[in-house]
């Protein structure tokens, strides 16, 4: 890596700063006047509701999305970036949320691509010196990751690491990370957190965008905040408590973090799991969920949390034991049968699962219940109009239009199009797997809301969740998953945090 360092980070100053950015786009002011300042050596925090801005803000960073107006000064010097190697060429590297390695190449060959070092020959140099220096590096940092492997073969969070090795090799000026702990363990935060810390002592200025209030007073020096397209304030961390920064965030006080728990459990189960198995992905599966109740699944990362729903739902079909659906013995084999069946499911990976990114806001929420849509055997595009104009009000979806390509949404109003489309299907039992990740504080407590009405009508919910406060303060129950089984089983308001997390770890 280089070890050339920048006017700012040699003598001090500013290394990042954007003056007066907006950004149009038809019906919408994405960006309006921002501003935000960046030192070297420090971890500049960003935050800001669903559809603040802040996506957009880094995309014109990235190059791929240019301004409609306004300055951005690099080291002290007005730069124009146009174009994704433009923001290389001026020190920027970012870490998406949503992960862009090639699954059927190498961890070495993904962290090289398209930057094959070049050889004493003048080729580029073989797969296996890569692979060294690859490992080399992982090790530096702590990450136990033989980088031949295909990135296929590794988990989320092991490809979500991949990814932020990839950006720093680059040695960049300004490093920007969207939510890159969302799918990482305890454990793998540590690593991250002590790769930042390494990245500060160089100099390297961080912009660290999450939705996890937590992490920005443990991790950043300054913040940020955004709120719907305009800039609200910066201020120092150890200014700041989470409630002001809640209120610069969604303007409001926000009174508390999750809903009061509803008491709506019924009597008869809604659904009763025996004995179900399909190794190596899960094996003797039994719990059951009472109609009107709240059921959690809860286990560190690589557990085998959402392999187990798959498996209820038919996409990992059972291979041993019994789906008893309303005191009936339903063979699940297909996600099909699981629908028909009354269940739905939202995955945790929304983008490649949950929506048709190339498709609208009125096509995607039609998809799964689009006999409700349908007049003398063609879609009848005025009443799947109307269908998406209710769930848009009902769900809050910030959008200019119902005919909006879901793709131009922000993360907060996708997944919230992803629950309408299951909404509108009237579920008996509601499957959601990671249903907040990487939603604002304001969006959760509105998710929190829609899953509490849901019970109150009867609809068994099964919440996966790797926020164990969420698993506390929304469930009746929790499931506690390690190697693929479920293995204690207990009411949430019989156990604490600390004993959860013992049990799974002795």
């Amino acid at each position: 890596m280089s070890c050339c360092l920048s006017a700012a980070q040699l003598l001090g100053g500013v290394m990042l700063e954007v003056k007066g950015v907006t950004k149009l786009y038809p019906g919408v002011k994405a960006l309006d006047n921002v501003e935000m300042t960046v030192e070297p050596g420090t971890v500049h925090g960003l935050m800001g509701e669903n559809g603040a801005g802040k996506s957009t803000l880094m995309k014109i960073l990235a190059g791929t999305v240019k301004p409609d107006s306004g300055n951005i000064h690099i080291d002290g010097e007005s730069v124009q970036i146009h174009s994704v190697e433009d923001s290389h060429a001026q020190g920027i590297s970012i870490v998406y949320q949503e992960l862009s390695l090639f699954n059927n190449l190498s961890v070495a060959q993904n962290i090289f691509v398209m930057r094959e070092p070049i050889g004493k020959s003048g080729f580029s140099i073989s797969d296996r010196k890569m692979e060294v220096e690859t490992d080399k590096l992982l090790r530096s940092f702590g990450i136990e990751i033989n980088s031949s492997l295909p990135v296929l073969s590794l988990s989320i969070a092991e490809r979500q690491l991949i990814e932020i090795i990839k950006a720093i090799r680059l040695d960049p000026k300004i490093l920007i990370l969207d939510e890159p702990t969302s799918s990482l363990s305890d454990e793998e935060v540590k690593i991250l957190f002590s790769i930042i810390g390494h990245l500060k002592e160089k100099g390297c200025a961080i912009i660290y965008i999450t939705h996890k209030m937590s992490e920005v007073f443990t991790i950043c020096d300054e913040v940020t905040v955004f709120r719907d397209g305009k800039y609200i304030g910066t201020e120092k961390v150890e200014n700041v408590d989470q409630a002001s920064l809640v209120k610069m965030m969604i303007g409001r006080d926000l009174q508390h973090a999750f809903p009061e728990m509803v008491n709506s459990i019924q009597e008869d189960d809604a659904l009763r799991v025996e004995n179900l198995t399909n190794n190596p992905f899960y094996h003797d599966i039994s719990f059951h969920v009472k109609k009107g109740e709240i059921y959690g699944l809860y286990g560190l990362v690589g557990s085998g949390r959402t392999e187990i729903m798959k498996g209820l739902f038919g996409v990992l079909p059972k291979k041993e034991g019994r789906i008893v659906i309303h005191g009936k013995e339903i063979n699940v084999n297909t996600p099909t049968k699981a629908i028909n069946s009354g269940m739905a499911f939202v995955t945790e990976n929304r983008k490649e699962e949950g929506l048709i990114l190339t498709s609208s806001i009125e096509e995607n929420i039609s998809m799964v219940c689009i006999d409700h849509v349908i007049q003398h055997g063609f879609i009848n595009r005025r009443k799947e109009s109307e269908l998406a104009k209710k769930h848009v009000k009902g769900f809050r979806i910030k959008t200019p239009s119902t005919d909006q390509m879901v793709n131009n949404l922000s993360g907060g109003n996708q997944q919230k199009v992803v629950l309408a489309k299951w909404f509108e299907h009237n579920p008996d039992i509601f499957i959601l797997d990671e249903p907040t990740r990487g939603i604002d504080v304001g969006a959760k407590f509105e998710i929190y809301q829609v899953i509490q009405e849901l019970v109150k009508t009867g609809v068994a919910v099964i919440l996966i969740s790797s926020e164990l406060p969420e698993i506390m303060n929304l469930c009746h129950r929790v499931g506690l998953v390690r190697n693929n089984s479920i293995i204690h089983d207990i009411q949430t308001d019989k156990i604490t945090e600390d004993q959860i997390l013992m049990k799974l770890t002795e």
